[in-house]
């Protein structure tokens, strides 16, 4: 935020940039001023995944049927278990692994 709060400031861009709305036009913020700021507004765009993964090595959060390693009759199944982000949209896998899951809990 430092480097793009800079970068903003230079000649080149003055002709298109009139100032920084937020966090502030102070050149000299604080380091606790900027972090506040983009833990108030930083969102993502992208579908976070992979937080729970699941799988069977050491390193997965869930197993296979999607239940917490460690913790009894807790399941996940949501995004977090993909071991990696796909390439679409994950509406459609989340759904199917929701799905899953409830079969799993019915036992089907």
């Amino acid at each position: 935020m430092k480097i793009a709060r800079n970068i903003l400031r230079q000649p080149a861009l003055q002709a298109v940039v009139a100032e920084e709305l937020s966090p502030g036009n102070d050149a000299d913020l604080s380091d606790q001023t900027i972090t506040d700021h983009i833990l108030e507004h930083a969102k993502t765009v992208y579908h976070p995944c992979g937080t729970c993964r699941m799988g069977t090595d050491d390193g997965a959060v869930v197993d296979p049927q999607l239940r917490v390693r460690g913790v009894p009759r807790l399941r996940i199944c949501d995004a977090s278990i993909m071991p990696r982000l796909i390439s679409g949209n994950t509406n459609a896998p989340v759904i199917m692994i929701a799905d899953r899951c409830a079969d799993f809990i019915l036992g089907g």
